[in-house]
This record gives structure tokens, sequence and C-alpha cells, in this order.
């Protein structure tokens, strides 16, 4: 009996205690997104995607955030083909029409780019298994920096 009217007399207290704790982890994980999204920045700054991607998973929002050269980490995922990146970027909303401030090319642009020179490479050797991969990725990219641009993901 006593436990029950201990628990009565301190049912206000732990009410209060839980509404600190749950005030307390709201602005925790407000502050974590804050830091994902300066991290996200700082990798991207430093043309780090696979810390900006580690970023993108803690919640970071500023997917489109942009070096002193312009490029995204989109614009990283697509030169480094990273199809991985280049899809989970997609989904975080990236914006596949921001162009670079030193060659002006978008992201479907670098990704045409890139799949020429895998074009002409396969030309000069149409055996070679790392180029043939290569081209399916970069299609495969192509494919979602597309959909980016015209809404469809």
């Amino acid at each position: 009996m006593r436990g029950i009217v201990f628990l009565k007399n301190g049912g206000l207290k732990m009410k209060k205690f839980i509404t600190f704790l749950l005030i307390s982890m709201a602005a925790l994980s407000g502050n974590a997104y804050a830091d994902a999204n300066t991290d996200f920045q700082t990798a991207v700054s430093e043309g780090n995607l696979d810390n900006a991607m580690k970023a993108l998973k803690a919640g970071a929002k500023n997917v489109n955030a942009v070096d002193a050269t312009g490029q995204t980490a989109l614009h990283y995922a697509v030169a480094k083909g990273d199809f991985q990146s280049v899809l989970a970027l997609a989904k975080g909303g990236a914006n596949a029409t921001a162009r670079d401030t030193h060659y002006k090319r978008t992201v479907v642009d670098l990704a045409i780019s890139q799949l020429a020179q895998i074009g002409q490479g396969l030309m000069n050797n149409p055996q070679d298994a790392t180029m043939q991969q290569q081209a399916v990725i970069y299609t495969q990219i192509l494919h979602i920096v597309y959909s980016i641009q015209f809404k469809v993901v």
C-alpha cells in the first residue's frame, strides 16, 4: 500500500521529469539535425562524398549545399559514379539543375560527359569489362538525374 501512495504522490514529479526528458530529447534531435547540416556542408566543401552521405543519413536536409566551385554533393556523386549516393541524394531532394561555377555544368551534363568518355573507351577496347560495367552504372545515373530534373523521382 505504501508503494502505491508513493507513486500517487510522486506522480506529478514523474510527469514533470518525463516532460523534461521529452523536451530535452527534442532539443537534442534539433541540434543533431543542425550538426548533420553543418557536417554535410563541411563534407561538400571538402569534396568528401563519404562524409556527406553519413551526414545525410544522420538527418542533413541541406542536400543542395555547394562548395567554393558551386558543386553539390550530387556533382561529386555523379563524378565518382556512385549510384547509391546519387539515388539517396535524389530521394533527399537534390537539385539536378544546379550548375558548378567552373565548368557551368549541371549533373546531367556531367553524367553525359562521363558516359561519352566511357563510350569512347569502349570503342577503343570493346571487351573491357570494367568500362562495360561503368557504362551500365552511368546509364542508370543518367536516368536518375534526368528523373530529378523532370521531377519524376
